[in-house]
C-alpha cells in the first residue's frame, strides 16, 4: 500500500531579513515630454552708444523750404509765385472764385435762408398759375404772387385770366397788382356759355335726341297722318278741310259695288265697280258743282264685265262728262270697255267741269287721257 499524496500548502510569512547591498544602475529609460518654459531673465546692461553717422544732405525748392540748422522743411501758401494756391486765388483753376458771388458772370449766392436773392433772378424767370373762385381771393393772394405769375379767377364777376406786374403789394391795393389778360374781339370765346374744349349735346341747345318719338298731335302747321288724332275717324269725308291748312283732302274711302240697273254715282264714292253680270249700262256723274264736289275730286270706274254679256257687248257708258276727253273735242259721256278702268277728275279751273284723265284696263275707254 502506497502512502498518500497531497498538494503543497504555503506556510506563514516568516520574519523580515535584513536589507541587502545595493544593486547595478539599470539603464537610461527614454526622455519624457519637454516641460513648461521658463520666466524670462531680467534685461541685460545698455551698451556703448555708437558713433554719430555722416550728415544726410537735403534740397527743396519753393514753395517748399528746408532749415540745415534746424533740419525742418516749411511750405509757403499764398496767392502769389512761389506759394502753394489757396484761397481766391486766380491760379486756381475749375474752381468758383468767392470774389465772383453776386457779380456778372459770376454766380448767384444763397441768402441766409437758403435762397437765391430776388436781385439775382431776372424779371419773369419763374411764372407760375394759380386758380381762384373770385377776383377778391386773387387779389388777397398778391404778396404770394411774384411779376409775371398768371391768376386764374374760374367766376364771374371778373372771371378770366391775370398776370402780375411789378407792383408791391400793400396789403389793400391787390387789384393794382394784377393786369387782366383780354381776349380779342374778333375770336369766339365761348360757345352756349361753354369755355375750353366745348362737345355740346341735345340738351344743351333744347333739341330732342337723336333717337325719339312724336305723337301726330303734337306737331302742328302738318298733314294728318296716320292715328293722328286731329283724325274725325278712320274714315275721310268727301271735302273735309285738312287741319292748320285752307285745302281740302283729295281722296276718298268709299267702295261700291254697282248693282242697280241705272245708278247716279254719290258725292261719297270714290271707286266704283259694275261686277260681271250686272245688268247696269249707264252711270250718271253728279253735277260738277254739287254738295262735296271739289277742284281734284276723282272717280275711278271699272266696268267688270266680260265683253258680249249684254246686249251693249259689256260696254257701260259713263255720263255727265261736260269737259273735253282729248285736245279740244268736248263730249258729254263716254264709254267704259269691258274690263277696263276710267278715270275723272273735278278740273275747278275749267269752271268746275269733269274730265277723263285715262282709263287702263283691257279696250281703252273712247276718247283716252284728256
Amino acid at each position: 500500500m502506497s502512502p498518500a499524496s497531497f498538494p503543497p500548502t504555503q506556510g506563514p510569512a516568516g520574519p523580515k531579513g535584513e536589507t541587502g547591498a545595493k544593486g547595478d544602475m539599470g539603464a537610461t529609460g527614454p526622455a519624457g515630454a519637454k516641460g513648461d518654459t521658463g520666466a524670462t531673465g531680467a534685461t541685460g546692461a545698455k551698451g556703448d552708444t555708437g558713433s554719430t553717422g555722416p550728415t544726410g544732405v537735403v534740397s527743396a525748392s519753393p514753395p517748399v523750404a528746408y532749415d540745415s540748422a534746424s533740419q525742418t522743411v516749411s511750405i509757403s501758401v499764398g496767392q502769389t509765385t512761389g506759394t502753394v494756391a489757396a484761397g481766391n486765388d486766380s491760379r486756381i483753376t475749375g474752381a468758383e472764385q468767392t470774389s465772383n458771388k453776386n457779380q456778372n458772370n459770376g454766380y448767384a449766392g444763397l441768402d441766409g435762408s437758403g435762397k437765391v436773392a430776388s436781385s439775382a433772378i431776372p424779371s419773369l424767370g419763374i411764372t407760375s398759375v394759380s386758380s381762384y373762385g373770385s377776383r377778391t381771393a386773387l387779389y388777397a393772394d398778391s404778396a404770394n404772387q411774384q411779376e409775371g405769375d398768371v391768376g386764374v379767377v374760374a367766376a364771374d364777376p371778373g372771371k378770366g385770366s391775370y398776370v402780375r406786374n411789378s407792383t408791391t403789394y400793400s396789403g389793400s391795393n391787390g387789384s393794382a397788382c394784377w393786369v387782366l389778360l383780354t381776349a380779342p374781339t374778333d375770336v369766339v370765346t365761348s360757345v352756349n356759355s361753354y369755355t375750353g374744349t366745348v362737345v355740346l349735346n341735345n340738351t344743351d341747345v333744347g333739341a330732342a335726341a337723336t333717337s325719339h318719338t312724336h305723337s301726330p298731335s303734337d306737331i302742328t302747321g302738318t298733314a294728318v297722318v296716320t292715328s293722328d288724332t286731329r283724325l274725325v275717324n278712320a274714315n275721310v269725308t268727301t271735302n273735309q278741310t285738312i287741319p292748320g291748312t285752307t285745302n281740302n283732302l283729295l281722296f276718298q274711302s268709299g267702295f261700291r259695288t254697282i248693282t242697280a240697273s241705272t245708278t247716279t254715282i254719290n258725292a261719297s264714292d270714290f271707286y266704283l265697280e259694275v261686277p260681271a253680270g250686272s245688268t247696269v249700262n249707264a252711270l250718271t256723274l253728279p253735277a260738277y258743282n254739287a254738295t262735296g264736289q271739289f277742284a281734284g275730286k276723282i272717280y275711278m270706274i271699272r266696268n267688270g264685265r266680260a265683253s258680249g254679256t249684254s246686249t251693249t257687248t259689256g260696254i257701260v257708258t259713263l255720263n255727265g262728262i261736260v269737259g273735253p276727253t282729248s285736245g279740244s273735242t268736248a263730249t258729254t259721256s263716254l264709254t267704259i270697255a269691258a274690263g277696263a278702268t276710267q278715270i275723272v277728275i273735278n278740273t275747278g279751273a275749267l269752271a268746275g267741269k269733269w274730265r277723263a284723265i285715262g282709263s287702263f284696263g283691257a279696250g281703252n275707254t273712247t276718247g283716252g287721257i284728256a
